[in-house]
């Protein structure tokens, strides 16, 4: 027989002292937890239902579940929104006792004066919100270009020298020549930040200044750039290198700020003339798993559910840290709303997670078997959901997660090189049913280290070099195939997932990117289209060291770039690839640099150009260096609307390689490719390829299954 479920309230207006029942709740989440450890054996076999009624909870410290808050398999602990209310946990402060700045303040523009407000702020913070969301650290204009004095090639770490202290020596990593007028010596400085491009335009970095030289025109930062300070080497991709934030110079605007904690003031030109509802966060981090990984002990069978968590700090670089590709995130990093680190059978759905300047959730080292699900992350400063596991080795700790149905947009508003779900190091996912978009980016990453990062000595302290366990890979040859069995981002699937509009602000990057991640996941059934980056690379992207990886039955559509690309030893096959184009025109299907390419199949694949007003040549097949003459091209159909014999050029053009023996031109007769429904109609000669139809993927009515 069951026993009955224990049930708790808490409310913002409720007391710890009270008994936590409906009418006499709980004031904190805490207090409950702490309730149900003291009572632990009263509960074993029996469900637990915390309920959170409506209202703001705002956090002063993370609130933090180990193994002796776990549930069972049977009986899991439930925190839940009450019935049609609405619990925010919130990991900010109120800012009150605003003054209307009286005096002209140096520096302050005249346009500013007499709307600016201050407040007293008594620790540092890189990100503010109001009612409306994130408000914008006041910044200098983009400046594009910095003075080209430095050796922009970063030598290797010699044999025997610390990484970290080795790359912190290097000027082209720390020193910042700027021009006359774009810095001065603030007496601020160790509030402002360089936001920077450095060199290359996927990733950015924030930087603290150690100083200024004027007479010189170099700033040195407090921490090594993740690549050398210099402009980006192609204009395509970006025109914007730095800019200098929290500033008094550059308050001129309503809804930017500047902190000054030399004097502990926050400075506000509010959006709506009266600073209301002003939230500044305390906390990056609002809950916490927290596993005991010294003795196998993880947290368990705990729901979160209907919950809204907001107001996290931005996180900021720190000494020591473990890069994973690119710095598009750290290893085991405190940077996340929700962070499951040590957990199995952990449950987040109906949830939301906004207005924050980090990401949303991570799953961390250790995770199995939890689901993200059915929730939305929008407004946040880094990565939507994170799956990072134990960098290269033997611990393969980080898979069977799922993440469903989930709505994650607008992302990465302060990293901007943030994805809406990043994977590394972590396999076994099942990534589906999500719908993606509104992303600086990359939508979908799932990443490991590569070859060149494994072996000893040639990297320094980035692209995950940190992160390998070399302890663990013994007398290993560190290459490949051996490496392959230490990379544990592999047999993922990544499927019925619909991405667009990513790409808005960075270059070189696509909606979904495969690199380096070990071998057997797959990538099917999504819908990729409406990335219209100038520094779009293409919609489905497997990149250096990827192996054996299947793309199948996507549907990718207006890309400004290519349509999918590969490298290495992989199999892109029954794919409908429509209206590729843009000034980095790869081709609709392409086989870039890297190799060699022996055993990938480039087959069944419908390539289609629609009737359009631009004429850009029908370039089907990309091949930039070479390898796609090891490519085999059967069975695919190529259909120009504009112009048939276009299509016909390119096969031919493909047979010439000996690698197409089959394929054909003709129209596919899609019911209606104009408005997105490329579902073929009876008797397509699609058919006549091998091509296998299948229910297209297409536009979201709502967001699930």
């Amino acid at each position: 027989m069951n026993q009955p479920t224990i049930t708790y309230f808490v409310s913002p207006s409720g007391k710890d002292s009270n008994p936590g029942t409906e009418e006499h709740p709980f004031a904190t989440i805490a207090h409950a937890r702490d309730e149900l450890r003291r009572s632990a054996s009263d509960r074993i076999g029996r469900r637990v239902t915390v309920y959170l009624r409506g209202g703001i909870y705002r956090l002063t410290e993370t609130v933090v579940f180990t193994p002796e808050d776990s549930g069972s398999r049977e009986a899991p602990v439930t925190y839940a929104a009450y019935p049609g209310e609405k619990p925010v946990l919130s990991g900010g402060a109120t800012v009150g006792s605003w003054r209307l700045l009286g005096k002209a303040l140096p520096g302050l523009p005249s346009r500013a004066r007499g709307k600016v407000w201050t407040a007293p702020l008594d620790h540092r913070i890189a990100a503010l919100f109001d009612r409306q969301g994130l408000l914008t650290r006041a910044h200098s204009p983009h400046l594009s270009t910095v003075k080209e004095e430095a050796d922009p090639k970063a030598p290797g770490v010699p044999e025997g020298v610390d990484p970290e202290a080795f790359t912190s020596g290097l000027p082209i990593y720390r020193e910042l020549r700027f021009k006359t007028g774009d810095l001065r010596d603030w007496s601020n400085l160790r509030d402002v930040e360089i936001f920077l491009t450095p060199r290359n335009p996927w990733t950015v970095n924030y930087l603290g200044i150690e100083s200024v030289d004027m007479e010189r025109g170099i700033a040195r930062t407090d921490m090594p750039s993740t690549y050398p300070i210099t402009t980006a080497y192609g204009p395509e991709f970006i025109s914007r290198v730095y800019r200098i934030e929290n500033v008094i110079d550059y308050l001129d605007a309503p809804g930017t700020w500047v902190s000054d904690t030399e004097t502990g003031t926050l400075y506000l030109w509010p959006r709506d003339g009266e600073p209301e509802g002003i939230v500044a966060p305390v906390l990056t981090e609002l809950v916490k798993f927290e596993g005991d990984d010294d003795n196998r002990r993880w947290v368990r069978d705990i729901v979160l559910s209907g919950l809204t968590f907001s107001h996290g700090d931005r996180m900021r670089f720190r000494p020591g840290r473990r890069s994973l590709q690119h710095d598009w995130e750290q290893e085991d990093e405190a940077n996340a709303l929700v962070r499951l680190r040590g957990t199995e059978r952990i449950r987040i759905k109906h949830c939301r997670f906004t207005d924050s300047g980090s990401s949303g959730i991570r799953l961390d080292l250790h995770a199995v078997d939890n689901a993200v699900a059915n929730c939305e992350i929008a407004g946040i400063g880094g990565i939507g959901i994170s799956l990072v596991g134990f960098g290269p080795g033997t611990r393969d700790e980080n898979h069977h997660n799922t993440v469903t149905a989930n709505h994650i947009h607008h992302t990465g508003r302060l990293w901007w090189h943030s994805a809406g779900v990043f994977i590394a190091q972590s396999g076994h996912n099942r990534i589906s049913d999500n719908l993606i978009d509104h992303v600086p980016y990359c939508a979908l990453v799932m990443s490991g280290p590569r070859m060149g990062v494994l072996k000893p000595g040639t990297h320094r302290n980035r692209e995950g070099s940190l992160t390998i366990r070399r302890d663990e890979l013994g007398e290993s040859p560190y290459e490949w195939p051996v490496m392959l069995g230490f990379l544990h981002a592999r047999y993922n699937v990544v499927e019925h997932n619909e991405i667009h509009h990513a790409m808005e602000l960075l270059g070189d990057g696509n909606g979904i990117y495969i690199s380096g991640t070990g071998v057997g996941n797959t990538v099917r059934r999504n819908y990729v289209h409406d990335i219209e980056g100038m520094g779009t690379v293409s919609g489905i992207r497997l990149d250096d060291e990827e192996y054996y990886t299947l793309v199948t039955e996507n549907v990718v559509f207006r890309i400004c770039g290519a349509g999918i690309l590969t490298k290495n030893i992989n199999q892109v096959e029954n794919n409908i690839i429509v209206d590729c184009y843009g000034p980095r025109q790869f081709g609709y299907l392409a086989a870039r640099h890297r190799g060699p390419c022996h055993g990938t199949g480039i087959r069944r694949n419908l390539l289609v150009r629609l009737p359009r007003e631009r004429k850009e040549p029908f370039f089907v097949f990309g091949d930039t260096i070479g390898f796609l003459h090891q490519v085999s091209l059967d069975d695919n159909l190529l259909y120009d609307y504009d112009d048939p014999a276009a299509a016909g050029e390119a096969l031919a053009a493909a047979r010439g390689w000996h690698t197409m023996s089959r394929g054909i031109v003709a129209n596919p007769g899609f019911r209606d490719a104009a408005n997105g429904d490329f579902r073929v109609e009876d008797g397509s000669p699609v058919v006549k390829t091998g091509f296998r139809p299948f229910d297209q993927w297409g536009p979201r009515t709502r967001v699930g299954p």
